[in-house]
């Protein structure tokens, strides 16, 4: 009888210690349910970028350093916890709190602008979101800021770019959003070898901050990959970009 006790016993043990350790992964999956990137550019008043300065997320490891260009990158993890960004450059400190609560994976373009006469620092956020619908939409599957095209779709077809702007967790109109494409041998990060088929902005009012742009699918060597650039020909904010992978790319 003892030894059926036992038996039962440590198979009870062993159920609520499986659960427990079911419970504790779920909890753990949720803490960070994805990834918001931050891309920018630190500037002084007169519109010149700023190099070497220190950006880094507040709480986490994530640090970098502005280019020539002062532009830099950064990703945050918790996006249902507001994120604090620090700005260290010519002995001023500076730091500014984002609203990053989002459902899923985004970008936010955050220009800086450092007066070091004055030790001030201006900052202005932009998020953007950008998905494939309609008929497009089931041919790709959405990794952070890139769009994989998973199985062929016919030349041709008209596909459907939705960008929504945000700043603050206001939408914003006026936002020039442009769809490229670029040949299997012209990728450059420079966007010289990128040519826009397809444009539009942000609506200032009616369904405000979001456009949806078309554009027609190829897939073919001139059209080797797409992307999406938002904000376009805007030098106040920092652009950022999504990247539309076909078939032909992947297969390179």
């Amino acid at each position: 009888m003892c030894k059926s006790v036992s038996k039962y016993s440590l198979l009870y043990i062993f159920s609520l210690l499986l659960i427990l350790v079911v419970v504790m992964g779920c909890g753990g999956g949720s803490a960070g349910t994805g990834t918001t990137t931050f891309t920018g550019k630190l500037l002084t008043p007169d519109n010149k970028p700023v190099e070497g300065a220190t950006i880094r997320v507040v709480g986490s490891n994530e640090v970098a350093t502005t280019d020539e260009k002062g532009q830099f990158t950064l990703s945050a993890q918790d996006q249902n916890l507001p994120v604090e960004i620090q700005v260290q450059s010519d002995g001023v400190a500076a730091s500014v709190v984002i609203p990053a609560a989002t459902a899923d994976e985004s970008k936010i373009g955050v220009q800086l602008e450092l007066d070091t006469d004055k030790s001030t620092l201006s900052v202005r956020s932009l998020e953007v979101k950008v998905t494939i619908v309609g008929e497009c939409g089931r041919y790709f599957l959405k990794n952070q800021d890139s769009f994989q095209q998973i199985r062929a779709l016919p030349d041709l077809t008209s596909c459907t770019v939705r960008v929504a702007a945000n700043s603050g967790n206001r939408p914003v109109g006026g936002i020039l959003a442009d769809v490229q494409r670029t040949s299997c041998n012209g990728i450059a990060e420079d966007g010289d070898s990128w040519i826009s088929v397809a444009s539009g902005r942000t609506k200032e009012s009616g369904s405000r901050g979001k456009v949806d742009i078309d554009f027609t699918f190829f897939d073919d060597d001139a059209h080797c990959q797409y992307r999406v650039v938002a904000p376009s020909k805007d030098r106040s904010r920092a652009p950022l970009i999504f990247s539309i992978v076909t078939l032909r790319q992947q297969s390179q």
